[in-house]
């Protein structure tokens, strides 16, 4: 089994993977601290991931067709 690929990903495993790898991460950072300003970094750093999901979808259906 391969390790997801984050500049090249190849199949939506790569994307689930990392989704799931961000919110695991961003549990456990909220279960230590519940800072507001760390609430504020986790949004932006959400926000990249979730731009990062969506190219990668595409990147994924294009490379399939």
């Amino acid at each position: 089994m391969r390790r997801p690929s984050i500049r090249n990903p190849r199949s939506v495993w790569d994307v689930i993977a990392v989704l799931a790898t961000y919110i695991l991460f961003e549990y456990t950072v909220l279960r230590i601290t519940g800072d507001l300003l760390v609430r504020r970094e986790l949004v932006v750093v959400g926000i990249i991931v979730v731009l990062w999901a969506i190219w990668a979808a595409f990147h994924v259906l294009d490379e399939s067709t």
